[in-house]
């Protein structure tokens, strides 16, 4: 309840900053998009929504008051088109989902999609002045290290009061999985490695230190994905540095591969990486949510096309999951309801329309980073396109439709879009 009431009064001080200090609004925005992303209540994930809420209840608060003022922007206007009409189609399938599951609380869907589309709007059509690329970076950096350092300081804690493996059995209460809570890694980890390459002095050492407690975090929750987060954009790193600067990353690098080898086994990060087309025994399941969701939208055309609506999937695939699991899986419990990972659930809620919405803006925001490379001849650009690629990928591994930072990454003038625009 106390942790409520702080959400409450934290959200209506950004109400009131946002309207006297617009200037802020990106900064705001970014801060809370990454430092609030596996925070939970009651077992929802709703936190970073709420927040962003209201830090657009503050932006049409200061343009009624004329501190920002609305813009004539044609640029990406296609892709504006194209994020809105994804937004709409989500809000109708969700109330769809609504009406044919008779669950009020699915509403929040709906309020969550009609946030997407008012902050895309607010992101292509308003004058909130937008960071230059070195505040970019270290906004991000600075909210991705308070994130990791609470997520640490949460699993220890939990980890000294329960015992072994505490880290984990807390999971689902204040904090989101580890699959789920590090997301935020997909943007912190270029961010501080662009600040490592271009910046001396306190924004380099700090760089360092974040890149350090994301190494803490991955080994202490044992998480897959942020080595494997960790070493390809390191790997990256390498090709955007001459030679002669090369000696430390590459130096770290090894460090990483070594120890990561030493500690996880020599095959695990090769098989995470391949895990949807040659899963090991642990990622069947994943592999297993895909299979059954295509199936369940294959009953017929409608399904097929518009699937069952949103929030759906969780009753949808009981029984397609009950059989591939007594085939598969035998002995694992299945359970009343079913979570899945992102991809199954948005194919089995919106069908192959959500699907495709959701392909066509990522890649019309991938060409859009592309052409910016080709025309200005840009270095570091395919980081970002590494990133939209990357956060895509994510959808194989958690359910993550509900994070925000995952659509303002694509967004036009989202968060890679105003990245690469300012790219050295």
């Amino acid at each position: 309840m106390l942790l409520i009431i702080l959400y409450a009064i934290f959200g209506i001080f950004l109400i009131v900053i946002i309207a006297l200090r617009p200037h802020i609004f990106w900064p705001l925005l970014i801060f809370v998009s990454v430092g609030t992303t596996g925070l939970m209540v009651k077992g929802y994930c709703f936190i970073d929504e709420y927040f962003i809420a209201c830090i657009l209840v503050g932006g049409f608060w200061a343009m009624l008051t004329g501190r920002v003022t609305a813009c004539k922007n044609h640029q990406s206007s296609l892709r504006l088109l194209m994020f809105l009409m994804m937004i709409c189609y989500m809000v109708i399938e969700s109330v769809f989902g609504v009406l044919v599951n008779k669950d009020w609380r699915i509403i929040r869907w709906i309020i969550y999609y009609v946030i997407l589309g008012v902050l895309a709007i607010f992101a292509h059509r308003v004058n909130f002045p937008v960071p230059g690329r070195k505040n970019l970076l270290l906004i991000i950096a600075g909210s991705g290290a308070l994130y990791l350092f609470a997520y640490l300081v949460y699993g220890i804690y939990y980890e000294t009061t329960l015992g072994y493996l505490g880290r984990f059995a807390t999971q689902g209460e204040l904090w989101s999985g580890s699959a789920y809570a590090v997301f935020p890694l997909v943007v912190v980890i270029p961010a501080v490695i662009f600040l490592i390459i271009e910046h001396l002095g306190f924004s380099r050492l700090f760089s360092w230190f974040v890149l350090g407690l994301s190494i803490l975090i991955a080994e202490f929750y044992y998480s897959r994905v942020s080595w494997f987060v960790i070493i390809l954009f390191l790997s990256i790193s390498l090709l955007m540095l001459k030679l002669r600067r090369q000696k430390v990353i590459a130096g770290l690098f090894c460090i990483i591969i070594i120890f990561s080898i030493l500690r996880m086994g020599s095959t695990t990060l090769v098989d995470s990486a391949k895990f949807l087309l040659s899963p090991r025994s642990s990622d069947i399941d994943r592999n297993l949510q895909v299979k059954i969701s295509l199936e369940a939208i294959s009953k017929d055309l409608k399904t097929l096309f518009f699937g069952y609506g949103v929030h759906s999937h969780h009753y949808v695939l009981l029984p397609y999951k009950k059989e591939y699991y007594a085939k598969y899986l035998p002995g694992e419990k299945v359970g009343s309801v079913v979570r899945t990972t992102a991809f199954a659930a948005i194919l089995t809620d919106t069908g192959l329309i959500g699907i495709t919405l959701l392909v066509i803006n990522f890649l019309l925001c991938i060409l859009s980073v592309f052409i910016q490379g080709v025309s200005g001849l840009k270095k570091g650009l395919y980081v970002y396109c590494t990133v939209l690629l990357i956060s895509f990928i994510w959808l194989f591994v958690a359910n993550i439709q509900d994070i925000m930072l995952f659509y303002l990454l694509f967004m036009p003038f989202g968060l890679v879009a105003q990245l690469s625009r300012q790219s050295y």
